[in-house]
């Protein structure tokens, strides 16, 4: 179980093996490693925490000391009690760069330096490594923590009232009603090369070429509204698709100016008999959203629908059927269906864990998989040898494509993987192991696919 619990800085100690830095062997060669390794940032957080405190979407996660002292080792969130140790103790950052700033910051902030921190106190290191992974590794497939693209900074930096000519572009084609639909859902998300379009729109061949300028961060236009509309449509959707009349379109194309001007020339080909307006105008808009343009993307209320996974309040969809054969594999299945996976985590998670080795056994009986040997030639028969024989052999008959199968290998690689096997076996030997209630129901949607090709082919 994870605990909320205010902890006062005294009793927080650094981790000898944080993942920034080589393993240490005491606290004081931990924090002179992190300000080796972080110099100046260390002073820039330091300002922020004095300024805007400390981010309440991001605790500090620690693990119980078990020194008898009621210390807690801080396992995420290192730099952070750096920094805030070296503002009450700037000493201990003596014979370094940043030991003026922080006796500064110490001198000037005193009373705003934090001396309690809220923290996440976890059972142990390994159940909160599958959180620190999700912030710290790259992405996981969604799972973890998707840093913004230019594309979200930019619609960030405009919430804050900086200027961005680019996104106002496109906003202004979101308003056009013909616009295609793979293309708008491509301007909606957050992976449309904005920087490309920054790179075209500020180009003065084609500001001349369209009739528009950029004015104290504005994009002003002296062109016709609807025939700059289809001009910038069609750039928008050059580079979202990166097509131009059926040949391949990259930023590489326009990385030099004299590139540019010869793409913008050959654009404008396909925009003659520029229509001038009455009067200069903006050219800004606000995107209709592709709920207005398509299905809406919630139900309204007292209209049936599929839920979404978060929402769903069993493990297995109840629509989701499977033809097993009768006995223990489908009653578990039956109570997969039925049991609020919130309310019943611990049951869940153990009888997860014995659907899928019945499942993985009734393959194995199947189609006469092999499982390898020890020295004495008896099979090596555990869980991880198990699924990844039946991987290969799934892989090798063409009943899951590779695409298909990267759920089951993201599960067999990571030892956090709610699918491994230490992790399965910890839900029903370990105290320590709290299931979480999403997190099997995303493992479920993972693996649905995996499940019902073996039982389908199988039965």
């Amino acid at each position: 179980m994870f605990i909320k619990q205010g902890i006062s800085v005294g009793n927080l100690l650094l981790d000898l093996s944080n993942y920034r830095i080589i393993k240490q062997t005491s606290q004081k060669s931990t924090r002179e490693a992190i300000i080796a390794e972080q110099g100046r940032k260390l002073v820039k957080l330091a300002e922020d925490i004095i300024k805007n405190g400390l981010n309440p979407f991001d605790l500090p996660m620690v693990i119980d000391a078990e020194d008898g002292q009621q210390n807690f080792i801080v396992v995420e969130g290192n730099r952070r009690l750096t920094a805030i140790n070296l503002m009450l103790e700037p000493e201990l950052a003596k014979d370094t760069p940043v030991h003026k700033a922080f006796v500064k910051l110490n001198k000037n902030y005193s009373d705003a330096i934090p001396k309690v921190l809220d923290c996440v106190i976890a059972p142990n290191k390994q159940a909160a490594l599958v959180w620190i992974n999700r912030k710290h590794a790259n992405g996981l497939d969604g799972a973890g923590t998707d840093h913004w693209s230019a594309m979200a900074k930019a619609r960030a930096d405009v919430e804050q009232g900086i200027p961005c000519p680019e996104l106002d572009v496109v906003n202004f084609v979101l308003t056009n009603d013909a616009l295609d639909m793979d293309v708008r859902h491509h301007l909606e998300g957050a992976k449309f090369s904005i920087t490309t379009l920054e790179r075209l729109v500020t180009t003065r061949e084609m500001q001349e070429a369209a009739g528009f300028s950029i004015r104290d961060g504005k994009v002003i236009a002296e062109s016709d509204k609807e025939w700059l509309k289809l001009v910038l449509t069609d750039l928008v959707s050059t580079i979202a698709t990166g097509r131009r009349n059926g040949e391949k379109f990259t930023e590489r194309q326009i990385d030099k100016d004299g590139d540019r001007a010869k793409f913008v020339a050959s654009f404008m080909i396909d925009h003659p008999k520029r229509k001038k307006a009455a009067k200069e105008w903006s050219v800004t808009g606000t995107p209709k959203s592709v709920s207005s343009t398509s299905k809406p993307a919630v139900k309204p209320v007292g209209t049936k629908g599929t839920v979404s996974t978060e929402d769903q309040p069993n493990l297995i969809p109840k629509k989701f059927k499977l033809e097993l054969p009768s006995g223990k594999i489908n009653d578990i299945f039956i109570e997969l269906k039925r049991l609020d996976v919130t309310t019943y985590r611990h049951a869940v998670s153990v009888l997860l864990r014995v659907f899928f080795e019945l499942t993985l056994e009734h393959y194995i009986q199947t189609h006469n998989v092999s499982l390898p040997t020890d020295k004495d030639g008896k099979p090596v028969d555990r869980l991880s040898v198990r699924l990844d024989r039946i991987v290969k052999h799934i892989k090798t008959s063409g009943l899951l494509s590779e695409k298909e199968l990267k759920p089951i290998y993201m599960a067999i690689a990571d030892n956090n993987s709610l699918l491994a096997p230490d992790t399965l076996n910890a839900y029903v030997h370990s105290r320590w192991m709290n299931p979480d209630p999403l997190q099997l129901k995303l493992t479920w949607a993972n693996v649905q696919l995996f499940i019902e090709r073996i039982w389908v082919k199988t039965k």
